[in-house]
């Protein structure tokens, strides 16, 4: 069954069939990010600061070849094209350090090929990411719901040295035909229901503050809290999201699970 964003299908990425047909040079690369965000509270003098870790990102494997025949370079060129670019998956047989190889289901980086040509070889380096199986997505429970405030089991949790968040997006148009929107920064089923990886960031470009909160004197009600999210749209699936219904006055609310206690922290509710 193909997964929808409203009433737009989301493609899966097409796999080409084809196997990578290079071996790169030693020493081989595997990185693996960890990316994080950070809650800031108070006001001035009281301003604090927390950072957790949200997850764990894609495999990135750095292929290089500090020196390539031409005939290489030229079957280089013929996989790239094959393959479309970053359009279609292939496999490749990433090494490991007891000399076997792992395969893995990846597609370019997206970035242009790149090869510098030398008296008589050529130079290539290029990075492949994981496309990981849709079946084999994290679920994960969830034991209580909690807003604003934590409960005493959510506190005990958050004292433990490694934090782990999945933030999560919920989105629903006053078209009651339009099914709600459930989205993540990764594929993942939370409590029975299935987030798309569609959410980049819930904070301003090159910060790492999810929510920012004003705190205005008393009888002052232009305090509010701040928040961004972006979406991916490469394929643009969010255009024809918003180009499906209407999005004015549309509900959407931002919650955080929590893995270490299997809680769900609400943030609220705002409409678009």
């Amino acid at each position: 069954m193909s997964d929808m964003i409203g009433t737009v299908t989301v493609p899966a990425i097409p796999n080409s069939g084809l196997a990578f047909p290079l071996i790169g040079d030693y020493p081989y690369s595997e990185v693996r990010p960890y990316p994080s965000v950070s809650h800031r509270f108070g006001d001035k003098a009281t301003l604090s600061q927390q950072t957790f870790l949200t997850g764990i990102g894609p495999r990135q494997f750095q292929f290089k070849k500090s020196v390539i025949s031409y005939t290489d370079t030229n079957t280089l060129k013929d996989f790239f094209e094959s393959v479309q670019g970053g359009y279609q998956t292939f496999t490749y047989a990433a090494p490991n350090s007891d000399g076997t190889t792992t395969s893995y289901n990846v597609i370019f980086e997206n970035k242009p090929l790149s090869v510098q040509a030398l008296v008589n070889a050529c130079q290539a380096g290029m990075t492949f990411l994981e496309v990981p199986d849709p079946l084999d997505a994290p679920e994960y429970d969830v034991n209580a719901t909690v807003t604003r405030f934590p409960s005493a089991d959510m506190e005990t949790a958050l004292l433990s040295t490694v934090q782990q968040i999945i933030p999560l997006v919920h989105i629903r148009v006053r078209d009651t035909t339009i099914p709600d929107v459930y989205l993540s920064d990764q594929r993942c089923t939370i409590g029975g229901q299935l987030y798309l990886p569609r959410l980049l960031s819930i904070n301003e470009k090159g910060t790492g503050v999810v929510m920012s909160q004003s705190i205005q004197w008393m009888n002052d009600d232009q305090g509010s809290d701040s928040v961004n999210f972006t979406f991916g749209n490469a394929d643009r699936i969010m255009t024809k999201f918003m180009n499906s219904t209407d999005l004015s006055w549309a509900s959407i609310d931002l919650c955080l699970y929590h893995v270490n206690s299997s809680t769900v922290y609400s943030y609220g509710k705002a409409s678009l």
